[in-house]
């Protein structure tokens, strides 16, 4: 991934053979793709340490709406 670019996931080749005997590529939507097996290697590891470690950061910052306190008042 150079530049920040996203990059989409490569599946295999899939081919069919009509009937004269030649081969034609079968296309493939996005969508109907379902990932099996995901292959990890250090810099997406660390992307995914840095997206993990910002998330919660964020989920600190933001706190939650009500304290203990709050809730415990009102239910009284």
């Amino acid at each position: 991934m150079e530049n920040g670019a996203q990059t989409k996931p490569s599946p295999k080749r899939i081919t069919r053979e009509k009937v004269n005997g030649t081969t034609v590529n079968i296309g493939v939507s996005p969508s109907k793709v379902v990932i099996t097996k995901l292959r990890l290697d250090k810099d997406r590891k660390s992307v995914l340490e840095r997206w993990k470690s910002g998330r919660a950061l964020s989920d600190k910052e933001k706190g939650s709406k009500f304290t203990a306190e709050e809730v415990m008042q009102s239910i009284d």
